[in-house]
């Protein structure tokens, strides 16, 4: 690589010998664009590209010829996705067509979307006066205990986020064999619902799953999950499945919440015969399903399966609760 004029002298006279170098150094230095510490710019014409390996940098002379476009670091491309993108290429791409900056000196006026080293893509926000990650939502946090979420990261501003409440347990009947019992509802969901990370840390509290009604003598039923609730919104806990000795009972209903954008748990089916299990609801979104129904109870089986799923009823001892639910933010 080279850093010399990429045109012929025209001063005359030329000796041929000088001609042919001076073809030579032009010719090198167009097949290998410019590369050095010392900034090319007298020689270089419009859209020329220079690697600036003082700084690091890969550089294209803009369209008047009178200043230099960052396009981007010279180090070689990451063999794993970086900042969010779905791909390592994807990244490479959009740091070369985006004007980059490093965490801290990016503009404090608007100059359109840019690209933060170890940040991504970001996009000015006039409200806040200040640059924000355009969120791709490929990163996710699984939350499955109460407690609190912060912003995971200086430039994080806008996320999504999935959950729903505990699943209610399914009841059971007096003994294997006798008695009718229903499975629990599940619990009331919510699919990519859009929000904003506050600048504290936000309170999250994850609906228990209904705990089973245990080994009683007599037909008892199952017990209410708990409820969700985040970014002021809450997702009800599904109900508890009934029970009966002498009559097939319906589930327990599914939770709700007063979101337009939430959908309600599903009900608990029940054993249309005594001898067999009766199935927990689903929740929303399939986040999770009860105890299957036509399994024999003799097995003393009905896990849920999945997050806010009510557990299914059995006949005779049922110590099966439900699932609790879950909060996953996406940004």
């Amino acid at each position: 690589m080279t850093q010399e004029r990429t045109s012929v002298s025209t001063t005359p006279p030329l000796p041929g010998l000088e001609l042919v170098q001076q073809i030579n150094e032009a010719l090198a230095t167009v097949a290998s664009d410019f590369a050095g510490d010392d900034d090319p710019a007298a020689l270089a014409m419009p859209y020329a590209r220079w690697a600036d390996t003082g700084t690091g940098r890969w550089r294209m002379r803009n369209a008047a010829g009178t200043a230099w476009i960052d396009l981007g670091p010279l180090a070689a491309e990451d063999a794993v996705p970086v900042d969010g993108a779905v791909l390592a290429s994807q990244a490479w791409v959009l740091a070369r067509t985006m004007p980059t900056f490093l965490a801290g000196t990016e503009p404090t006026t608007n100059a359109g979307d840019i690209w933060i080293n170890g940040v991504g893509a970001c996009r000015w926000d006039a409200g806040d006066a200040r640059y924000w990650l355009i969120p791709t939502y490929t990163n996710s946090i699984l939350v499955t205990a109460s407690g609190t979420v912060a912003r995971p990261g200086a430039y994080v501003k806008y996320g999504q986020w999935d959950g729903c409440g505990g699943g209610g347990s399914g009841g059971r009947g007096s003994t294997v064999g006798s008695g009718r019992s229903s499975g629990g509802g599940g619990g009331a969901a919510i699919f990519r619902e859009a929000f904003t990370f506050s600048d504290t840390p936000m309170s999250i509290t994850i609906g228990a799953g209904g705990a089973g009604p245990g080994g009683a003598s007599s037909p008892t039923a199952g017990n209410d999950g708990g409820a969700t609730v985040f970014n002021g919104v809450t997702l009800g806990g599904g109900k508890a499945g009934a029970s009966s000795n002498t009559l097939n009972v319906e589930g327990g209903e599914g939770g709700t919440s007063a979101s337009p954008r939430t959908v309600p748990g599903q009900f608990g089916d029940y054993a249309s015969t005594s001898n067999l299990l009766s199935s927990g609801g689903s929740s929303g979104f399939g986040f999770g399903l009860g105890g299957r129904n036509g399994r024999p109870n003799t097995t003393g089986t009905a896990w849920p399966e999945g997050y806010g799923a009510g557990s299914g009823g059995v006949g005779g001892s049922n110590t099966n609760a439900a699932a609790s639910g879950f909060i996953r933010i996406w940004y």
